[in-house]
């Protein structure tokens, strides 16, 4: 009995001390999950960075609008995917700016619509 409760505890010591391939199995298992969140993160960032040059087109365009400086025909020169807008209401103008923004993985087929709006007075 005593040396069948050796061998046990030998085997037992050597599986435990015998761990080459768990490092690379367990990165096996998380690098699908690590690139993912690389990738929502920098779809996030690219959101960011679109909302922030759509406000600015927004107001940019409101205000040449405005100043008599940029007329409705020139505003059709738009990047793909982006729709503008543009109200007047008495002496005020409201340009409204959206973009149907895609992830960059296709099987993920996650969309977001961005919008932007600016107004300005009219200046005579």
């Amino acid at each position: 009995m005593k040396i069948a409760g050796l061998r046990l505890q030998a085997f037992v010591r050597k599986f435990i001390s015998c761990s080459r391939g768990y490092a690379v199995a367990e990165f096996a298992v998380t690098l699908p999950a690590i690139l993912l969140t690389a990738f929502f993160c920098t779809w996030f960032l690219s959101l960011c960075v679109t909302q922030i040059q759509l406000e600015t087109l927004a107001g940019s365009a409101a205000r040449e609008i405005s100043r008599g400086n940029l007329h409705v025909k020139e505003t059709s020169v738009l990047p793909a995917n982006v729709h503008m807008q543009i109200t007047q209401h008495a002496d005020v103008v409201t340009v409204s700016i959206e973009k149907l923004q895609l992830f960059p993985i296709k099987f993920l087929r996650l969309t977001t619509q961005l919008h932007a709006s600016s107004t300005a007075k009219i200046e005579k």
